[in-house]
């Protein structure tokens, strides 16, 4: 067997070998101070972690572990190899997807990602001022649409897509009592929600009063490792006072993602992730326009024309079992395939993509070519197209992030 030392010489990469990564662990205020840390096998750390990026984005680029070259330039170097002709041809020399774990200890701002269409043309206006203009103002960091899927970890809530006109004008007659008639003349969600953005001082004030009377108001509630509506209120209350968007969760739908589950973030859907922790799994993409909960450029005229306003409930994402201990998460987007790895061995057969696998629980080992490598919780490992085959065994989890190979 080959040792990982043997595999990965500073300087002599082997591009028939799988070679382990290094992340980057972004700090965001949302974050918790222990869960990537855990995983990483390291100490708690002192402030909050709240994303591990796992790809080649340029604003967190993985790395080569033992000889820190990266992970693009190793691509570089040899991409027939490594990604697969299959691949540049759709995508050039890049990975087209972006690996992520959330740590999520209080609510993300209040957010929408554009589609393919929207992400070209709102690149395009921003041409004459990018490189003039701080990169956090512009709308469009680059002319990619963003697609994700949540694969839970621990039980997630999140808010997605809104609800029916009729739910939410009866949540806020319930919480606003008369003062819910500022929306009675609202015949469509869109209308409800321009309206809001345009409400005076003093309605907003008055409306804000009365939702922390109402989030305060003592009641019946079943314990629940998930949060409520009321819950996720008062915490976005807690942090965001004077925001009017923390009456999202009456506006949106509020989802609860058990342990081993997924939702998918299509673009153009407005959305917030609450609580929990998960992989995501995305497009490699920046482009996040704020409508709330946060302390960011919030631009309302390109928020409003960018997201749906579709009124529909919100279905997990179904997963289809491969074998035994293989899935597959059924979402369908051009940039990305999620696939995982649970407690046993599988074969992958006929492999012709670029894939990146994070260790999320266990130990065990993948073999390939009579080689084998050792992987433990938190390994991060890109496996290279040109392996046409390898086994896994492990006695945990292991998460996969690729793209549809060809057919």
């Amino acid at each position: 067997m080959v040792e990982w030392r043997e595999i990965n010489k500073i300087g002599e990469c082997n591009y028939m070998d799988i070679v382990k990564l290094s992340g980057v662990i972004k700090s965001y205020e949302w974050g918790d101070s222990y869960f990537i840390s855990s995983l990483l096998n390291r100490k708690k750390s002192n402030y909050p972690q709240g994303e591990l990026w796992m790809g080649t984005h340029p604003m967190g680029e993985s790395t080569l572990l033992m000889d820190e070259i990266p992970l693009s330039q190793y691509i570089a170097s040899s991409p027939i190899e490594v990604l697969g002709a299959s691949h540049i041809k759709r995508f050039n020399e890049e990975l087209p997807f972006l690996l992520k774990v959330l740590a999520i200890k209080n609510p993300l701002s209040l957010q929408v990602h554009p589609n393919s269409e929207q992400a070209k043309r709102g690149y395009e206006e921003e041409t004459e001022q990018r490189g003039l203009t701080e990169a956090a103002l512009l709308n469009y960091k680059d002319n990619r649409q963003k697609d994700e899927v949540l694969f839970a970890i621990t039980p997630t809530t999140a808010m997605v897509g809104f609800r029916t006109l009729s739910e939410i004008l009866e949540n806020f007659s319930l919480i606003l009592h008369e003062k819910g008639d500022i929306f009675v003349n609202c015949t469509s969600v869109e209308e409800f929600f321009e309206t809001l953005f345009i409400l005076d001082g003093n309605t907003k004030e008055s409306m804000l009063l009365d939702l922390k009377e109402y989030v305060n108001t003592p009641s019946e509630i079943e314990p629940s490792l998930f949060l409520s509506s009321k819950e996720i209120a008062k915490r976005a209350l807690s942090l965001y006072s004077d925001d009017i968007m923390v009456f999202a969760p009456f506006f949106l739908n509020v989802v609860h993602v058990p342990v081993g589950s997924a939702i998918h973030i299509a673009p153009t859907t407005l959305h917030s992730y609450v609580y929990g922790h998960g992989v995501e799994l995305m497009s490699a993409s920046d482009n996040v326009l704020r409508g709330g909960l946060t302390n960011k450029k919030i631009d309302v005229k390109e928020l409003l024309s960018t997201l749906s306003y579709h009124e529909e409930k919100i279905e997990l994402a179904s997963i289809t079992q491969l074998s035994d201990t293989y899935y597959t998460i059924d979402v369908d987007s051009l940039e990305f395939v999620f696939s995982y790895v649970e407690k046993g061995e599988v074969q992958l057969m006929d492999h012709s993509t670029a894939e990146i696998a994070l260790v999320l629980d266990g130990n065990g080992k993948i073999t390939w070519d009579q080689k084998e490598i050792r992987i433990n919780k938190g390994d991060i490992l890109l496996i290279p197209s040109i392996i046409d085959s390898y086994t896994i065994q492990n006695s945990g989890l292991v998460v996969i992030a690729s793209v549809y190979g060809e057919k």
